[in-house]
């Protein structure tokens, strides 16, 4: 079976009954006209997989794929849209997807539960990574090393953002 998108071929390998179950158990979809539960977890789960962090980049992302959003079955989507999804959608949703993904899979059974078990233990690598502070000016000690290195500030190269070490 061919998809469409890198995209379409990741939300196969959620299972979609269970998740339709926990949205109907815990109400997700109840007065919903156009942003359902799942159109929710698709821009999530694009934001996670594309490193966006708020949701101006979140909405900008999107409206640059536009054309994809069609094959995805996604709406265009505002920032006012997913945010009040995200504050008042119940999150037991997104938990119980979660574990029925992370619990064990039986011997002799292909599931996607190892892909993501994998995918959870990377993405808590990179949550651990981004707990660390950034430092996003130089210290007196690095400013001073500079100054000595390249004489005036304006010689030397705009070091602003530090990064990770």
């Amino acid at each position: 079976m061919r998809s469409n998108t890198v995209m379409h071929q990741l939300l196969l390998l959620l299972p979609r009954h269970q998740f339709d179950q926990a949205v109907s158990a815990y109400g997700g979809d109840a007065y919903v006209k156009k942003f359902s539960t799942w159109n929710q977890l698709t821009v999530l789960l694009h934001a996670q997989a594309s490193g966006k962090n708020n949701l101006r980049d979140i909405q900008t992302a999107l409206g640059t794929q536009q054309s994809k959003l069609y094959h995805l079955g996604l709406p265009a989507v505002k920032r006012s849209t997913l945010a009040n999804a995200n504050a008042t959608r119940d999150c037991r949703i997104m938990e119980k997807l979660f574990h029925h993904l992370a619990r064990p899979s039986p011997p002799n059974t292909s599931s996607g539960s190892a892909i993501a078990l994998s995918v959870a233990s990377a993405d808590s690598e990179h949550v651990a990574r981004q707990a660390q502070p950034h430092r996003f000016t130089a210290t007196k000690r690095e400013k001073a090393a500079r100054r000595q290195k390249y004489g005036t500030p304006a010689m030397a190269p705009d070091l602003t953002f530090t990064g990770q070490q």
